[in-house]
């Protein structure tokens, strides 16, 4: 029991400095996507996948946090599907296999962002397709039943002119690419009056489309569906207009404005890190000059802060030698040559101490 204890605290202490490799997990999700699917094939029961990037997207957080969590979700999900998550981290570590794997099912079902909610029947035919709404975990799995039923009728009805949507922004940003590589890059003018050329000619296209919804005749239960493709397209026609409408000069002048703020930024953000960075220095050298019990870093990690720290892990001294090995190396990753690197520059800091 206190070997366990001590592990489980060398495996938090690790994790803590980046050493150890992170295992990110749900309660209640399966990270084995092919291990879900033939549990599928045997219990008839729907796959429900979430594609997550656990250590960056705030709005997948928050998804877990406000609906995936909470007993509303998992009383409803877990005894009605099989439930997967597939995560795509940018600093959590994967092994190789798992992330090629994880790849690979993304691109099969061309997921486009995060978080996104796939359900699928055994032969991974895409039922319904969501992500993140607000108003907590009764709201979502309400809205997700919801979805769920009208997802047929979508298709028969409303889905043809969300794809003409994605289809005319799609040819209007080929279109941008394809003339703007001729376009020297710091030509601003010419990119700018391109946007605004692009926009007018296809914005007669997306009118067209918002009168055909507006005359389309739906069931009584697409009602509401209709009435948020409308919307949708109505921002569209919103965004397009206002390209067309573009004052060029204007633009640029706003650019320049706002490179200027940025750069002005940065340069705040790079001076306060100095004056933070010297301040820093100059009180652990105080510190270190007043109790007079270093001269240099490598004698205040050797014979101060290592000992402390192992005592601090181990205090019962019941490591092995290849635990206590694992508990320097956390440390030296802290307070080694690289750990030195966080708080500035070694060199400065040991004249300073010399």
């Amino acid at each position: 029991m206190r070997r366990t204890t001590l592990a489980c605290a060398m495996c938090a202490f690790a994790a803590a400095v980046a050493l150890a490799t992170p295992c990110f997990a749900m309660t209640g999700f399966d990270p084995d996507y092919d291990a879900a699917l033939a549990r599928s094939k045997n219990s008839g029961r729907p796959v429900f996948v979430l594609f997550t990037g656990s250590d960056w997207c705030v709005w997948c957080k928050r998804l877990e946090k406000e609906v995936f969590s909470q007993p509303e979700f998992l009383d409803f999900a877990t005894n009605a599907y099989e439930t997967v998550v597939l995560d795509y981290p940018m600093e959590s570590k994967q092994s190789p296999a798992e992330k090629k794997r994880n790849v690979a099912i993304a691109k099969k079902f061309k997921v486009e962002g995060y978080p996104t909610v796939l359900l699928l029947d055994s032969g991974e035919k895409v039922l319904y397709q969501t992500g993140y709404e607000a108003g907590g975990a009764k709201k979502w799995v309400e809205d997700f039943k919801k979805g769920v039923e009208l997802k047929p009728l979508i298709d028969e009805h409303l889905a043809v002119f969300d794809e003409k949507a994605k289809s005319v922004m799609k040819r209007m940003a080929d279109e941008f690419m394809e003339k703007a590589k001729g376009l020297p890059e710091e030509d601003k003018r010419k990119a700018v009056e391109l946007s605004k050329a692009l926009a007018a000619k296809y914005l007669p296209e997306v009118e067209a489309l918002e009168k055909e919804i507006a005359e389309k005749e739906v069931p009584a239960e697409l009602n509401e569906s209709k009435d948020e493709l409308k919307e949708s397209f109505a921002a569209l026609h919103k965004f397009l207009e206002k390209q067309a409408g573009l004052d060029v000069d204007k633009v640029l002048k706003d650019m320049d404005k706002a490179k200027s703020e940025v750069e002005e930024e940065l340069r705040k953000e790079a001076a306060e890190r100095e004056r933070s960075r010297e301040s820093w220095l100059k009180d652990w050298s105080e510190n270190i000059r007043t109790n007079k019990t270093l001269e240099t870093c490598a004698s205040f990690r050797n014979e101060k802060m290592r000992p402390f720290l192992l005592a601090e892990m181990d205090p019962e001294g019941v490591a092995t030698e290849d635990e206590r090995k694992i508990l320097r190396s956390s440390i030296d990753y802290v307070w080694g040559d690289s750990g030195f690197r966080n708080f500035g520059k070694k060199k400065e800091l040991v004249e300073i101490l010399g």
